[in-house]
């Protein structure tokens, strides 16, 4: 069946549905069980959240790092109020202890070879091997209360929407929030094919709004005309990062000062050239001393490189090449706030 017929369907079931006013309303909960930190890794997309995570698994006793899209899912839907605050925060409570759970004995992790997040990419893969015949049960659970591990995952656009996330775990969240000049992480997307895959990719595996007869991505919500309306794939893509970070920054900003302290930021230029002012910044961020296995995640990081000045050029050549003028502005206005505070955070 072709997107617009489906969409057609879709329509026509809404017009139809009846609200079960017969419906008990109910409150879900689910109490935390465990109090050690639970680290979000995030970002908008092609901000260079792969290269951080495995080095932060080189720490002491901090799990594997993922990627969960319900991590990502769930605040969405709250924040679109397609669910309840209370459905939202017992979901990611949920979610993390199911995952960390798994992980310890290695159900539901990633053997496959060649991905990012699979195991023998990892810096411990003999870990999870052992962990594949160990027992399960409750066992497993005396384990986490005795060790503490640190469950990590990958997310996106968390910061701006925040707020369920303390909701759910408190004083134990920690956000590490990653930045990257925004000619990269434009390019990137236009590389990887946004602003034309969204609406009919089946490996997109992300939410989209029906807006009229047009499906857009959850993240134009506000502003669906506006993104329906440009001119190239390229101008959505400046748009979206626009947007996205925006958002990132108004969520960071909304934030008391003691949250503020769970939030860490780390430009991805400056990691990569010079890692060890943040890892020191990591280790006290969630608590954690690095091992002996840190050089080897560094070196299965490329880390440090060399950043070169020309290949960013080449990049934002391209860009111009394809964006409307105003989508060159709103470029240059987001590489002029990005430089500004890169600079506040680092100095």
């Amino acid at each position: 069946m072709g997107t617009n017929q489906q969409i057609k369907n879709i329509i026509k079931m809404e017009t139809t549905l009846k609200t079960d006013t017969n419906i008990k309303t109910v409150k879900l909960y689910r109490q935390n069980f465990y109090t050690q930190p639970v680290v979000l890794i995030d970002g908008i997309t092609r901000t260079g959240k792969t290269m951080l995570s495995p080095i932060l698994t080189s720490l002491e006793n901090v799990e594997l790092h993922r990627i969960e899209t319900n991590f990502d899912r769930i605040p969405r839907l709250y924040k679109l109020k397609k669910i309840t605050r209370d459905a939202a925060v017992a979901c990611l409570r949920l979610e993390m202890e199911t995952k960390l759970y798994e992980s310890m004995i290695s159900r539901s992790i990633n053997f496959r070879w060649s991905d990012n997040t699979g195991v023998f990419n990892q810096i411990k893969p003999l870990r999870y091997l052992k962990r594949l015949f160990a027992p399960e049960g409750d066992v497993v659970v005396e384990k986490i209360l005795k060790e503490k591990p640190i469950f990590q995952v990958q997310t996106h656009d968390v910061l701006g929407i925040n707020g369920i996330y303390f909701d759910a775990f408190g004083n134990s969240l920690r956000i590490i929030e990653m930045l990257r000049h925004p000619v990269d992480s434009i390019y990137g997307n236009c590389q990887r094919g946004y602003g034309k895959r969204e609406s009919n990719d089946p490996r997109i595996f992300s939410l989209n709004i029906l807006h009229g007869k047009k499906l857009v991505p959850w993240y134009c919500y506000g502003w669906e005309d506006e993104y329906i309306a440009c001119e190239s794939p390229t101008d959505k893509v400046i748009k979206m990062c626009a947007v996205r970070l925006r958002r990132m920054w108004k969520g960071y900003e909304s934030l008391s000062d003691k949250q503020k302290k769970q939030v860490l930021f780390i430009a991805f230029d400056k990691f990569a050239t010079n890692p060890e002012p943040d890892v020191q910044k990591m280790e006290n961020f969630i608590g954690r001393k690095r091992t002996k296995l840190l050089h080897k995640a560094l070196t299965k990081g490329r880390v440090p490189r060399i950043i070169k000045s020309e290949e960013r050029e080449k990049k934002e050549q391209d860009i111009r090449s394809k964006a409307s003028s105003e989508c060159i502005t709103i470029m240059e206005d987001l590489v002029k706030e990005y430089e500004e505070r890169v600079k506040s955070i680092y100095g």
